[in-house]
């Protein structure tokens, strides 16, 4: 009786654990998912921001050499 009792403990640690290890395994790659989706798209809008900033740049600049 007593060694069944410890192997059915024995079985339930061992679920609640690998519970345990697979939520937080779960968690930490969703975060990594998401920083990485995060920084991709925040590269891709700074990409964007400084093509049109030299693009406004180069048209003002433009502007101004006609008025000299």
């Amino acid at each position: 009786m007593a060694l069944k009792l410890s192997e059915r403990t024995h079985n339930e640690v061992k679920w609640v654990l690998t519970f345990g290890v697979g939520t937080v395994l779960l968690g930490i790659g969703s975060a990594v998912f998401n920083v990485y989706y995060y920084d991709a798209a925040r590269e891709k809008d700074m990409k964007d921001y400084v093509k049109d900033t030299v693009a406004n740049m180069e048209a003002r600049i433009e502007l101004k050499t006609r008025w000299w």
